[in-house]
């Protein structure tokens, strides 16, 4: 029901993402929104998210210790096939795969594999 799901995204991030207060979970917020706006095609939330996200292409997105939703880059990488920069994608992704398989997580390297 991606309509529905665009309008609840819509009620609670604010207009431009990079917006959110930075604190513990922002970044984790921040990988999470990139997984919404690729998976509802969320342009332009996907450039603002490219914006936040580029200065952590080597990081983990964690709430807690051994509580991790997955690598930046990953999602770098998604957001930049959105956008239409495949080269910007399969850098992002060749590094996520690096990134996760250092941090030995099949979870995050088959959703990165995935796309």
């Amino acid at each position: 029901r991606p309509d529905e799901a665009a309008a609840l995204v819509d009620g609670l991030a604010p207009p431009d993402i990079g917006d959110l207060t930075v604190e513990a979970s922002t970044m984790v917020t921040w990988v999470l929104c990139a997984d919404v706006a690729s998976d509802l095609g969320d342009r332009a939330r996907a450039a603002q998210l490219v914006r936040v996200l580029a200065p952590y292409p080597d990081q983990i997105a964690v709430w807690a210790v051994g509580l991790g939703v997955g690598s930046v880059a990953s999602r770098l990488g998604r957001l930049a096939g959105l956008l239409g920069d495949q080269e910007a994608a399969r850098v992002h992704r060749a590094r996520a795969l690096e990134i996760e398989e250092r941090a030995a997580a099949p979870t995050w390297l088959a959703r990165t594999r995935a796309g």
